[in-house]
């Protein structure tokens, strides 16, 4: 069997969808190091001073775009700070299941090529409509509890941004280039069958 980490996002981050589509550039290395990545949705309304309907502006829409354009990874990046709740209440009522991969990958594409917000709309309904999960889900206090706790077990475990990969009981926070990536997942294997 082989090693996993935790990677902690939120959908209203345009950090994470660079990370989510490194990631994918990556499937080969992940693969030959027999990692496997488990996506796990937060609320960095919870963990930091963001709030929701923010303006994207200033030295953090600035280091954004940096960061987009040093990886080459094409964004539309919002103009404000999303209600990303509904969205990742989709996501865990898949969560485990074949269709949670190919779901979050529409919901990236939807809001960061596509450029169609999270929270205005309705085709994050339809899209739950596709999948089976009931406009209730999307919405219901039992739902925003799940992404509360699921948020405060990250913080427990010293996440305080976004993304962040969890190496064991260490976060990483931030994208790095492949090579900077490929570097810290083979470190962390390595160390991993050690101890094992």
């Amino acid at each position: 069997m082989g090693s996993r980490i935790t990677v902690y996002y939120d959908f209203a981050s345009a950090l994470c969808y660079v990370a989510h589509q490194m990631m994918k550039r990556m499937t080969d290395d992940l693969s030959a190091l027999d990692l496997e990545l488990l996506w796990r949705p937060l609320d960095l309304t919870m963990l930091s001073s963001v709030r929701r309907g923010d303006r994207m502006a200033g030295p953090g829409r600035a280091n954004t775009q940096r960061v987009v354009e040093e990886l080459k990874v094409p964004t539309q990046i919002p103009e404000y700070w999303m209600d990303s709740r509904p969205a990742h209440a989709l996501i865990v009522a898949l969560e485990g299941k074949p269709e949670e991969a190919e779901c979050r990958e529409r919901i990236f594409a939807r809001v960061f090529e596509a450029g169609e917000p999270l929270d205005r709309g309705t085709w994050l309904v339809e899209l739950a409509d596709e999948y089976s999960v009931s406009r209730d889900e999307l919405s219901s206090l039992r739902a925003f509890d799940r992404i509360e706790f699921r948020t405060l077990e990250a913080k427990e475990r010293q996440v305080s941004g976004i993304p962040s990969f969890l190496l064991g009981e260490w976060p990483f926070t931030g994208i790095q280039e492949i090579e900077t990536m490929r570097s810290i997942f083979s470190r962390y294997v390595t160390r991993n069958v050690e101890v094992h």
